[in-house]
């Protein structure tokens, strides 16, 4: 799956997460930007990715917002690729307990509406 076969919505969800993801250990690494640009090549373009993350401060400006969305998402091929973004980006230095509590919490969100 690529970027662009997510619905707008997704591409919002996956934008906003992506800032969580960002957020959640208090640091925006080099290692976490080169992974994001990397990862915005292999889903189909790395500019396109950022605006998607661009757009979705707009869509979301708090945390809740973001959540709502991801709540949204319902779709088994999007949740996945959404899934894999953010351990990619989390893996791109020492996953930290905060972000592996946001990418539990997504995938406990969606398994209780699922």
């Amino acid at each position: 799956m690529q970027l662009q076969d997510l619905t707008a919505e997704e591409k919002l969800a996956l934008g906003g997460l992506v800032r969580l993801i960002v957020r959640a250990d208090g640091s925006f690494s080099d290692l976490e930007e080169a992974r994001i640009d990397r990862i915005g090549d292999e889903l189909g373009g790395r500019d396109a990715f950022w605006k998607v993350i661009s757009d979705s401060a707009q869509a979301f400006p708090d945390e809740q917002g973001i959540r709502t969305a991801t709540l949204k998402v319902t779709r088994p091929e999007a949740r996945e690729l959404i899934l894999g973004v953010l351990a990619g980006i989390a893996a791109a230095d020492t996953i930290s307990p905060s972000e592996m509590g946001l990418i539990d919490a997504v995938r406990a969100a969606w398994s209780a509406g699922a």
